[in-house]
């Protein structure tokens, strides 16, 4: 198994115990998804296996936009934090 596949290897197995870890069920409250947040302490328990490099990331746009709307084993997620760049260009 080269570099790449147990790279990837371990990021599935971070994201499997963080979702055991959270029961597999979505966090976030139950008003409205675009002006609700994830609270850090949430966050924290969901990354807490997740590879460094995957922390430092959701770190960083946790500074930059704020608390996520969603958070779910495999995923982070950020409703209407305009401005995002794709391809150099702001939308």
């Amino acid at each position: 198994m080269d570099i790449k596949d147990q790279a990837i290897e371990r990021i599935k197995n971070a994201a499997k115990a963080a979702a055991n870890t959270l029961g597999t069920r979505l966090i976030f409250p139950q008003t409205n998804r675009k002006s609700s947040q994830v609270a850090q302490q949430d966050i924290d328990a969901l990354i807490r296996e997740w590879p460094g490099q995957l922390k430092a990331v959701i770190g960083s746009m946790i500074e930059k936009y704020g608390e996520p709307n969603e958070a779910c084993g495999d995923r982070i997620t950020w409703y209407s934090n305009a401005p995002w760049k794709t391809n150099g260009h702001s939308t």
